[in-house]
């Protein structure tokens, strides 16, 4: 495989990626308007905490994420059931609040865009390495760019609070592997930067 194959690849990734997340903006734009004309078609969708995190106050570590969460304002009818049976009754998509709905459905859409935007400039990067201008600032800045864009929605994502008729939760998460990627991205920025000057001391020398 040459090189011209692999960056044609990479650029059709690239193009696919961006129109996968499109059509997700466009799926959760649809369900966000119609789960405000027919709630009860929505009444077996789960949107919570999953079956398998099933502890009213749950605290989890791992490699990828670390987290902890916390049910909150149970109605007294709920706080007398079973665990099982709250997490059956409380976490459905037709009963998120109004706010909590566009809460999240800006924060999905505000992710969605942040990683259109990287995913963007990760395109441009290389398209330049396939015109030959590989260690242009243009590529430095394109990388700051998509660390920034990783770092801003890992921020944004930080904290959740949801809220249902009976109940929520909230809780803290950090995504480690999507941090490491926004390191790599910047350490590749100092990379390309120090690229573009042995670039440009030798276009003086000639």
């Amino acid at each position: 495989m040459n090189k011209n194959t692999l960056l044609n690849i990479s650029l059709g990734i690239c193009q696919l990626a961006k129109i996968l997340f499109i059509i997700i903006a466009i799926g959760i734009t649809f369900v966000f308007i119609h789960v405000q004309i027919d709630k009860d078609f929505y009444s077996k969708v789960e949107f919570g905490l999953s079956k398998e995190n099933s502890n009213l106050n749950l605290s989890n570590t791992d490699l990828n994420i670390t987290s902890t969460w916390h049910v909150t304002n149970l109605s007294e009818e709920l706080k007398n059931k079973d665990k099982t049976t709250i997490y059956k009754e409380l976490f459905k998509l037709n009963k998120l609040t109004k706010t909590s709905l566009y809460l999240q459905y800006f924060k999905l859409s505000f992710v969605l865009l942040m990683f259109f935007l990287a995913v963007s400039e990760f395109q441009k990067i290389i398209e330049s390495v396939k015109s030959h201008k590989t260690f242009g600032i243009q590529n430095v800045n394109s990388f700051r760019k998509i660390g920034t864009y990783i770092v801003v929605s890992v921020l944004f994502t930080m904290y959740t609070s949801v809220n249902f008729e009976q109940g929520g939760y909230s809780g803290f998460s950090i995504s480690f592997n999507q941090l490491f990627l926004a390191l790599i991205a910047f350490i590749m920025a100092e990379i390309f930067k120090e690229g573009n000057i042995l670039k440009e001391e030798n276009n003086l020398t000639i």
